[in-house]
C-alpha cells in the first residue's frame, strides 16, 4: 500500500473507529469484543489493499461491522450478559430506580429482554430503535429481504412485550 493510501486509511480509521466501536458495543454488549470486531474490519480493509476511499467508505465499514457483530453473536460460545451498562448506571446513580414499577426497573427489564432476543432479532431491533435505521437500510446492511427484516422486528417486539 502506498504512503498516500496508508495516510488515507489512517484518516478513515481515526474518523470511524469510535463510532463503529459504539455501534458494535450496542449490538454485542461486549466492550472488548466490540473493539476487536472493528479492528478486524479495518485489518480486512488493509489486507484487501483498498485503493478507493470515498464518501461510501463509512457506509461500507458500518455494513461490515454489523455483519461481523451478527457473526459474533451467532457463535455457540458467545453468551450475552443480561446486565448492560444501562442497568449499572441506573442502579448506581438512581437507587430509587431499583423499586418495582419504577422507570429504572422498566429499563432493566427491557435491557434484559433485548439481551435474550435471538441474535438476528436483537441486531435488527437495535439497528432500528437505537441506531435509527429504516428497514430498507437494515435489509441492505444485513443482505436480507425487507420482508425478513420486518418479520424479525415483529418477533423482537412480540418477545419484548412478553418479557416486559
Amino acid at each position: 500500500m502506498s504512503p498516500e493510501l496508508s495516510s488515507q486509511l489512517r484518516s478513515v480509521f481515526l474518523q470511524e473507529f469510535e463510532p463503529l466501536s459504539r455501534l458494535a458495543f450496542n449490538l454485542t454488549s461486549n466492550f472488548p469484543a466490540s473493539r476487536d470486531i472493528v479492528l478486524e474490519v479495518f485489518v480486512k480493509l488493509w489486507n484487501n489493499g483498498e485503493s478507493e476511499f470515498n464518501d461510501l467508505m463509512g457506509e461500507r465499514l458500518r455494513k461490515e461491522t454489523v455483519q461481523s457483530c451478527y457473526s459474533f453473536l451467532t457463535r455457540p460460545e458467545v453468551r450475552t450478559d443480561a446486565i448492560s451498562e444501562i442497568d449499572m448506571f441506573a442502579s448506581y446513580f438512581h437507587p430509587e430506580n431499583n423499586q418495582a414499577g419504577s422507570p429504572g426497573e422498566l429499563v432493566k427489564a427491557l435491557a434484559e429482554g433485548i439481551s435474550k432476543l435471538p441474535p438476528l432479532c436483537r441486531v435488527i431491533f437495535i439497528l432500528a430503535r437505537h441506531e435509527g435505521m429504516n428497514f430498507e437500510k437494515i435489509s441492505y446492511v444485513l443482505d436480507l429481504p425487507v420482508e425478513n427484516v420486518e418479520s424479525e422486528m415483529a418477533t423482537a417486539i412480540e418477545q419484548l412485550r412478553k418479557h416486559c
